[in-house]
């Protein structure tokens, strides 16, 4: 689907989805910089499967929510590869706290984990995308589609997450780039052949499908989405949930 020599930052790209998303850029011919925090063993066993790939991949360790830290690892990133055409914003910070418990500190954590963390890394891209374009993918929920007790903070992130898709969508279009969205229902990270049965709880939202979602479901709609072929497809939410439908 994507030609080789395209290269793709990731962040929250050493587990789970973010994880899937790297390994099937590279499976495609995409270098690709994972980011997390923190160098460790997810770290180093992701980007030893990319390298296995053919591909080149190096890992980023830092904040999203650092301004300076992004700049630098978009930097870093395009000194490696040459340019960085496709963005991932895969990593997130996600709770369950009630309102009258939830503190300002908190709030601002998810706040900026998500949402400013999206706006940062779509700005320090733009010095490293070529002229040919670009790709950028954020990811939502279903809380901000529908709302959920105890979610309030990671609801009102997320759907600020889906505004900042449409705007950048029609701001960048003159550039070639193109802004999407992913809003994944439940997916399995446990790795586990069984683990997509739903638990008593997941049957309650009566998800067509009857199972959980797979990290690499989610993958494959990122692919068709930075590919050459989903040039056209801008300013998106794409939900991949199963069937489960929002009431």
């Amino acid at each position: 689907m994507t030609p080789a020599r395209r290269a793709a930052l990731i962040t929250g790209g050493t587990r789970r989805i973010g994880r899937a998303v790297a390994l099937a850029l590279a499976r495609d011919g995409m270098h690709v910089a994972v980011l997390s925090r923190r160098r460790d063993e997810d770290a180093d066993r992701t980007v030893a499967d990319l390298l296995a790939c053919g591909v080149d991949a190096l890992h980023l360790a830092a904040d999203v929510t650092d301004e300076v830290a992004v700049r630098d690892s978009f930097a870093a990133a395009a000194a490696r590869f040459g340019a960085v055409d496709t963005v991932i914003h895969c990593a997130g910070l996600r709770s369950h706290t009630a309102l009258e418990s939830m503190s300002l500190a908190h709030w601002r954590d998810v706040m900026a984990t998500n949402l400013d963390a999206a706006f940062l890394c779509s700005r320090a891209a733009l010095a490293h995308v070529p002229a040919t374009g670009g790709r950028i993918v954020f990811f939502s929920g279903a809380a901000a589609a529908v709302g959920a007790p105890l979610r309030a903070h990671v609801a009102a992130a997320k759907a600020g997450v889906e505004g900042l898709t449409r705007s950048l969508a029609t701001e960048l279009a003159g550039r070639r780039i193109t802004v999407n969205c992913i809003a994944p229902g439940i997916v399995d990270t446990s790795g586990n052949e069984d683990g997509t049965a739903l638990t008593p709880a997941m049957q309650q939202l009566r998800i067509p499908a009857g199972r959980q979602g797979r990290p690499e479901e989610i993958a494959a709609a990122v692919r068709l989405l930075v590919s050459h072929e989903g040039a056209y497809i801008t300013g998106q939410v794409l939900h991949i949930n199963g069937g489960m439908v929002y009431r």
